[in-house]
């Protein structure tokens, strides 16, 4: 709201609010209703101000508002920052796996044994019918764990996310 200020009438002495847009103007006061000129915007400036009626607005955030900002910020940079993290360090225990070039070692493997040496396997296999105890490579229980902790990262970012539509929602808030 602009300025107002208080041009006494010549004639009755009563107060007319005035704006410094209204100088120049003829305007009629309040209390006689005679026609008086309002001064040139310099001398309007020299005049008393009028306290506004309506105060400013308050531009401090209510409680509510600090809580969903705070609470937001929380969530996104905290579970954020800690997918991110988790999400890099699955990145790293991947190990991409060639399927042909797997083949191609065992079978490289089989070539190199001796005829007797397959025969005893094959012979082994058979008795048992069993092939023992599995040993997992160590690649695929790595890629087992990378994927695992790569959906584990997913839901932090999910949280991450849920802060950081907190956080705009409070800007929104009135």
């Amino acid at each position: 709201m602009p300025d107002l200020f208080l041009l006494p009438c010549p004639l009755c002495d009563a107060g007319n609010q005035i704006s410094p847009q209204q100088s120049g103007q003829t305007l009629a006061c309040t209390g006689c209703g005679e026609a008086i000129e309002a001064p040139k915007l310099g001398e309007i400036k020299k005049l008393p101000l009028i306290e506004s009626a309506t105060p400013p607005p308050d531009r401090t955030m209510s409680a509510a508002r600090k809580g969903l900002f705070t609470a937001g910020l929380a969530l996104a940079v905290i579970f954020g920052g800690a997918g991110l993290g988790l999400h890099l360090y699955a990145r790293s225990l991947h190990t991409p796996i060639d399927i042909e070039e797997q083949v191609e070692l065992t079978r490289a493997e089989v070539r190199g044994l001796s005829p007797d040496q397959l025969y005893g396997l094959a012979t082994a296999l058979t008795k048992t019918e069993d092939l023992g105890d599995f040993a997992e490579p160590p690649f695929l229980k790595a890629n087992k764990q990378s994927e695992i902790l790569t959906w584990l990262a997913l839901g932090l970012y999910a949280v991450g996310g849920i802060g950081l539509a907190m956080l705009l929602g409070s800007f929104l808030m009135k």
